[in-house]
């Protein structure tokens, strides 16, 4: 598992980890263990949002895989971090590379030509600075629509009062 950030200086900072010998098809024994990973995480990077890849619940790991995400949620709001979790695997590589597809290698190949910081680290971590990458663009998107939703009322009710204005006008005219 990998977990990326951007330290005050606006460079991408990758940590990967590993649950135990089993990794991901021992859930119990190390729940409490990832717990304390994600608090780990977010006193180090001081972020207030967490993104989780979507688990898309394929495969023998994803009851295992859901177990994990419900885990990495309930940490990150414990230490008062909001989690998304709503970003599918290509959907994130589409938002941080500019397409969707493509193999494994060709993915992380890209990835570490457009994110350089990826250079020499893991999979894990180049897959956390994609989700990373996707996070900061879709709530970039977010806010811009939120400023556009904000400029539309403006100007709707600026329109709304004109024609109030303009009838109260003719009234008295």
């Amino acid at each position: 598992m990998g977990a990326a950030w951007r330290d005050g200086d606006g460079r991408i900072v990758t940590r990967a980890f590993v649950l135990g010998k089993e990794g991901l098809r021992y859930v119990p024994a190390h729940l409490v263990e990832l717990e304390k990973i994600v608090a780990d995480l977010i006193d180090e990077s001081g972020c207030d949002v967490v993104s989780i890849e979507k688990d898309f619940g394929r495969g023998k790991g994803s009851t295992t895989l859901r177990s994990y995400h419900a885990i990495a949620r309930a940490g990150a709001q414990r230490k008062g971090a909001t989690p998304l979790c709503e970003i599918m695997p290509s959907t994130a590589r589409k938002l941080a590379l500019g397409y969707g597809g493509g193999s494994k290698p060709e993915v992380e190949r890209r990835a570490r030509t457009l994110i350089p910081e990826t250079v020499g680290k893991t999979n894990d971590e180049v897959d956390a600075a994609i989700l990373l990458v996707a996070t900061e663009v879709r709530l970039a998107e977010q806010e811009r629509l939120a400023e556009i939703r904000k400029a539309a009322a403006k100007a709707e009710r600026a329109t709304k009062a004109l024609a109030r204005r303009a009838a109260k006008e003719r009234a008295t005219s």
